[in-house]
């Protein structure tokens, strides 16, 4: 550090000029120092010029699985409904179990408001969550078929289900529920009938990227 010249400013050597030199010298380490904890210590990156450029990629993956044990070939066809009606990229992952806190205290049945909070805090994915028990609101007694909380959807197979899995993901694209009881965005409180399919009416199919073809 003795011989260390001062690289800006001219050569001479003053005291102002050490600080400021030495304090450049400092950011440039600390700049490195943060890039390498961002990416866990995979400095590879570091002298890309695309690195400094962009932001990581956004993790814009479905994933699908289970809330306590459900058939595979229902998770599939979840899988098969949002990947083709949405184009969007699906993955089959690792389900869940149950735990008490997600059933009602006085009887055996979902508090979905309650589970789909608990189960979307702390995740950025998208998931769908798929249970084959009954979910009703507080009342034990009205049925709750499937619900969006944030990232998370969770829809129970005691229900039609294509039609509720292309309901609830609309809501994750920003969708309402719709007034037109011919659309899949329609509630059945507002007479929805299931035999009209699972398309989206005009005014709900322009705000979004799909494809109407199932």
């Amino acid at each position: 550090m003795k011989n260390l010249k001062v690289f800006l400013f001219g050569e001479k050597d003053t005291l102002a000029k050490r600080i400021v030199n030495y304090g450049l010298i400092f950011l440039v380490i600390a700049g490195i120092t943060e890039y390498g904890i961002k990416n866990d210590g995979d400095m590879s990156g570091l002298l890309k010029k695309e690195t400094w450029e962009t932001t990581k990629p956004v993790d814009d993956t479905v994933y699908i699985l289970s809330l306590g044990v459900i058939k595979n070939s229902t998770l599939e066809k979840a899988s098969h409904v949002i990947s083709e009606k949405f184009g969007v990229t699906t993955k089959i992952v690792d389900g869940i179990d149950y735990t008490e806190d997600l059933f009602y205290a006085n009887y055996d049945k979902i508090n979905p408001y309650y589970s789909v909070e608990k189960l979307n805090y702390g995740t950025s994915r998208k998931r769908i969550i798929i249970t084959d028990r009954e979910m009703t609101d507080d009342d034990g007694i009205t049925s709750v078929m499937g619900i969006c909380g944030g990232n998370t959807i969770l829809v129970s197979t005691i229900s039609p289900f294509k039609e509720t899995l292309i309901h609830e993901y609309g809501h994750t694209l920003g969708l309402s529920h719709c007034s037109d009881s011919h659309c899949v965005m329609s509630t059945f409180g507002n007479g929805y009938d299931v035999s009209y399919g699972s398309n989206f009416c005009d005014d709900c199919s322009s705000k979004i990227t799909l494809n109407e073809n199932i």
